[in-house]
Formats: structure tokens, sequence, C-alpha cells
């Protein structure tokens, strides 16, 4: 009994590296969310985990390697942990957009508060609230018909009235917001499309 205690405590030190790789690689690539110092602190924290973990993991793995002289056993488990670590380092390199579908249109709100909307080919969009220490990103479904593209609903509240949810396409410059079927005439509410 003891001895299949000791040979699963060996593979137990995979699951907290591979769980902390996973929560890194999905805080990577969620776009959605409020992001600010405390998010880039806990990404500090998390990474510096990571690598605290695979010291120690690796460290336990040498020297009982080294003292029982089970090569074979303890290098599969240093080559795995390392082969987390390697490919969640490669997945860090990638932008934090890779998995989703290509950028149609991008357009930039300029006034004190800032913002961008990002309109995808699969018919989604990322509203992006941009502030000095700060920033929202919010998520949703747009459709376009001619040239109006209707957002959801819901935009206009979750960004406090920084996005409206109907904009036409002024001569592929502009993106003019309306409201209630008018158009706004205030030009510093006006996407400029980059």
């Amino acid at each position: 009994m003891q001895n299949r205690l000791i040979k699963l405590v060996k593979y137990i030190w995979l699951l907290p590296t591979f769980f902390l790789c996973l929560w890194i690689l999905n805080s990577h690539f969620k776009t959605t969310g409020c992001f600010g110092l405390v998010e880039v602190l806990g990404a500090f924290f998390k990474h510096g985990i990571l690598i605290l973990i695979l010291i120690l993991t690796s460290l336990i793995q040498v020297i009982v390697m080294v003292e029982k002289k089970a090569y074979i056993t303890h290098s599969i488990i240093l080559c795995l942990c390392f082969l987390f670590l390697i490919g969640t380092y490669f997945l860090l390199k990638l932008p934090s957009d890779y998995f989703k579908s290509e950028q149609l249109l991008k357009a930039e709100l300029i006034d004190f508060r800032k913002g961008e909307i990002i309109l995808r080919k699969d018919n989604s969009f990322l509203a992006t609230e941009i502030y000095t220490d700060w920033s929202c990103a919010y998520e949703g479904e747009y459709k376009q018909e001619g040239n109006m593209i209707y957002l959801s609903p819901y935009i206009n509240e979750l960004t406090h009235g920084l996005f409206e949810d109907t904009y036409r396409i002024q001569q592929n410059h502009y993106l003019i917001p309306y409201q209630d079927t008018s158009m706004v005439m205030d030009s510093l509410r006006w996407l400029r499309i980059i």
C-alpha cells in the first residue's frame, strides 16, 4: 500500500504544474472583463508560482533520481514538467486574439474617454473602454445591413453610454452612432475607422 502511495506522489507533482499552466493560458486568451494593475500583479504572481513549482519539482525529481537510481520514471516526469513550461511559454508569445476570427473593421473613439470597437468576420465584436489605469472589454454579436451596423442592444448600458447599439459607416472613414433612429451630430462620439 505504501509503495503505491509513493508511486502516486511522484505523479502528483504534475497536476499543479498542469493546472497552473492552464490558469495562466486562460487569463492570457481571455478578452472580456476589466483589467488593471491588480490583474498585472496577479499575472506576475501566477508566473512566479509556476516557476517556483517547476524548480521544486525538478529538484525533487533529480534528488530522487540520483538516490534511487530510477532514471526512467523520474526523467519522464521532468520532461513532462518542462514540456508544460515550454508549451505555455510559446502559447503566451501568441497574441491574445490568436484563436479568434479575422478582424473585419477596427474603429477608435478619441474623446476624454477612449474606446475602440473591433468587428470580426464571424459577426462578433469586441468593444473596449480604455482609461488611464484600466480598461474593460465586452463581447457580443452584430449584424450588418448595407452601411448600418447593429450591435447587441445591451452595449450602451455596459459601456455607460460610450458606445451606441447602431452605427452607420460613412465613406469608410467613420462610424456614426444613431440614437432612436436619428444620427448623433456630436462628432466627439463618432468612431474613426483605423
